[in-house]
């Protein structure tokens, strides 16, 4: 059995359910470092962590009666101010390890595309409070 995980073992969810048509996900764990300068160095004397980001994204293909709107995964703009905070992971469904859990996600925007010849898809972006892998946090 291979040890790398492929789109074929990949499983997306997003608060517990299968996103079925999902066909690739993104995500950037971003840690913001400031460099603290002093008077009579050139170079900084540390780099000081003063932010950490969660953002992932998602491409799907949009199926008929499954809009993101459908499925809870974006609000209705009258329920905006209440959108709920979301759980979103990758698991590898041959071993069942969470490779990727990011808490606390809402969406931020949502994009189509569909041409002659094409499939239609959309594609999902997020932002999570926090994420861990199979490490833990």
């Amino acid at each position: 059995m291979s040890i790398v995980t492929t789109g074929a073992r990949a499983i997306f969810k997003i608060n517990g359910e299968k996103v079925v048509y999902a066909s690739n996900c993104n995500y950037n764990i971003n840690h913001t470092l400031q460099p603290i300068d002093v008077l009579d160095r050139i170079e900084p004397i540390e780099q000081a962590e003063t932010g950490y980001t969660v953002d992932f994204s998602c491409t799907t293909f949009r199926v008929a009666n499954s809009s993101a709107v459908n499925l809870g995964i974006q609000p209705k703009l009258a329920e905006i101010l209440q959108q709920p905070e979301l759980t979103a992971e990758i698991i590898d469904s041959q071993t069942e390890t969470t490779l990727l859990l990011v808490e606390r996600v809402k969406m931020t925007t949502r994009s189509g595309t569909v041409d002659a010849r094409g499939v239609f898809t959309e594609t999902w972006n997020f932002i999570g409070i926090k994420a861990s892998d199979e490490a833990g946090q």
